[in-house]
């Protein structure tokens, strides 16, 4: 099916067709380094597709590249714009489902002065990251309930990980604000109507830590756990 096509072919491999095609990893670290260099040569901001240039083993948007095999990113685009790709600052891409180890921990300098990066996307930690943590802020506003549901005041229940991190420092005010230390890295297990489920801080305090129960059901203010919801601002009437 694919005999020719040569760009496909370096972009996925396909061991038994076209349904199970998946996007290669990078086999070194080195490899994603000379991928990133082919991408800005190819998009000065970082948009790459990949189509001009080889882009190693990529051969596809940037957002798409399999990272699961890299250990290290550090760095990674502090060189790119400040040494290589004089107009790399504006790179503000969304490469939040790279995988692997250096993806998913904070890696030094890696957003250095990516400056329109870290103005629309919040992370972990501004520099560091790591990328997995990147995310847009999905809501305008913030409230925190006692009783009933988000979705019964008109709210919403966050349950995205990287979401409660970005409600959680913005109720707070506190930009450091992190998850309880005993938390698993995706949340805690807990299901049923026994746990508040989603985004909380217990009894509602935002001076304790963001605890987040992504398959409980329960209720805002069960076992004094308070919701962390979100909203969007309303639409000003314009008549």
């Amino acid at each position: 099916m694919f005999e020719g096509a040569t760009l496909h072919n370096k972009a996925w491999t396909c061991p038994s067709g076209p349904r199970s095609c998946y996007a290669p990893a990078f086999a070194t670290d080195y490899s994603l380094v000379k991928a990133l260099e082919q991408c800005f040569t190819e998009s000065s901001d970082g948009d790459c597709s990949c189509s001009t240039t080889a882009c190693g083993s990529a051969a596809q948007h940037i957002s798409k590249w399999n990272t699961s095999g890299i250990a290290l990113m550090n760095d990674l685009f502090k060189d790119k714009m400040e040494q290589m790709f004089r107009y790399a600052y504006s790179f503000n891409y969304d490469i939040s489902s790279w995988t692997g180890t250096a993806a998913t921990t904070a890696q030094v300098g890696m957003f250095e002065v990516a400056t329109a990066f870290q103005d629309k996307f919040l992370c972990n930690y501004t520099v560091t990251g790591p990328a997995s943590s990147c995310a847009i802020q999905n809501y305008d506003q913030y409230y925190i309930l006692a009783e009933n549901t988000c979705e019964s005041e008109g709210y919403v229940t966050i349950l995205n990980l990287n979401q409660c991190r970005i409600a959680g420092r913005a109720l707070s005010g506190d930009a450091s604000k992190w998850f309880a230390s005993d938390q698993p890295a995706n949340g805690y297990g807990d299901t049923g109507v026994g746990r508040t489920g989603g985004c909380t801080f217990h009894s509602g305090n935002v001076d304790n830590a963001i605890q987040f129960f992504p398959s409980a059901s329960g209720s805002c203010g069960t076992d004094s756990y308070h919701c962390v919801c979100g909203a969007f601002a309303p639409i000003p009437d314009a008549s």
